[in-house]
């Protein structure tokens, strides 16, 4: 069974509190990167030397003809990161078997593909060499990807599209807790564990039980979503969840339906609309089956989810 909560393939473009600076300037840049390939295609990326800098670099490449991103806006995204330190692919989402991912364009975002990305066009190729201050350096680097703290990263961006300015909440009519799902704990109004009195046996395949219905269109299999969400073993302990001050919201680590999550998830959100505050009430078999998932979610746990649908696209 697949990790609930996998790292997107934009890989934790998160970091606050850094300021970023950019050009297409490359005469403090050690080494040389050649790009080549069309857009939408997967990049041919070509090092010469160590490839450093210790200001972001950025160039367009193709630019595109649709919509200006914004600060504020969700943009999906295919991207080929590498490491300047030893010119090796460190991931790239045109890979076979990958996709395209949304990047929230923010101040939360790693400063350089926040830079990157805004005032480009829909339809835009941009290449950025990025410094190390601009991306993981504060963070140790970024073990995941091989990245050193004081490693530059080569990228290449494809923007995709637009996605829709997520909400901030659920948004949709109330409904009467339905009979037999656990009762969502609220803390100051957000969701912080459940009551599981008089919840119903979980049974063999994953429940739905909607407490607030979205006046958005439903969920289908292959759309990126974004989501907050906590989760609780059965008749046990809160393991996770993004509604705390300090979390972000989740998107997707893959298109729904296509196996980036447990399969509860892949098979309980189809049909869900977008606004929609459900319960899903997973058994084990559809969620980490006999392994279990580290020191919370033990063998064969049952497991209990909310979860609010803030954007697909």
């Amino acid at each position: 069974m697949r990790r609930l909560v996998v790292t997107s393939t934009v890989l934790a473009l998160s970091t606050a509190g850094l300021a970023a600076c950019g050009s297409g300037d490359d005469s403090h840049l050690t080494g040389k990167v050649t790009v080549s390939g069309d857009f939408g295609k997967q990049p041919t990326v070509k090092y010469s030397g160590k490839v450093s800098t210790d200001k972001t670099i950025i160039k367009v490449l193709h630019k595109g003809t649709g919509a200006t991103v914004a600060e504020g806006d969700s943009v999906t995204v295919n991207m080929y990161i590498g490491n300047g330190y030893d010119g090796k692919k460190a991931l790239s989402t045109f890979d076979e078997g990958q996709s395209p991912s949304p990047v929230d364009v923010s101040k939360s975002t790693l400063p350089a593909i926040e830079k990157a990305l805004k005032g480009q066009k829909i339809g835009s190729r941009v290449e950025v060499i990025a410094a190390p201050k601009d991306t993981w350096a504060s963070q140790g680097g970024n073990a995941q990807l091989n990245i050193g703290n004081d490693d530059t990263t080569v990228w290449v961006i494809d923007l995709v599209k637009k996605a829709p300015k997520p909400l901030t909440g659920p948004q949709g009519k109330t409904l009467p807790t339905p009979a037999g799902a656990p009762k969502l704990k609220l803390t100051k109004g957000v969701p912080s564990g459940f009551d599981f009195t008089g919840m119903a046996p979980v049974g063999k395949t994953t429940k739905v039980y909607t407490l607030i219905k979205g006046s958005g269109p439903a969920l289908k299999v292959g759309q990126n979503v974004k989501m907050d969400y906590l989760g609780q073993v059965v008749k046990g302990k809160v393991f996770d969840g993004s509604y705390a001050a300090d979390r972000q919201p989740l998107d997707l680590p893959k298109p729904l339906g296509q196996g980036g999550v447990i399969q509860g998830w892949d098979k309980g959100l189809v049909g869900v609309t977008v606004g929609s505050r459900v319960i899903l009430v997973i058994p084990s078999a559809e969620g980490y089956g006999a392994q279990g998932q580290g020191a919370d979610i033990p063998p064969n746990a049952d497991l209990v989810f909310v979860v609010d649908i803030l954007a697909a696209n």
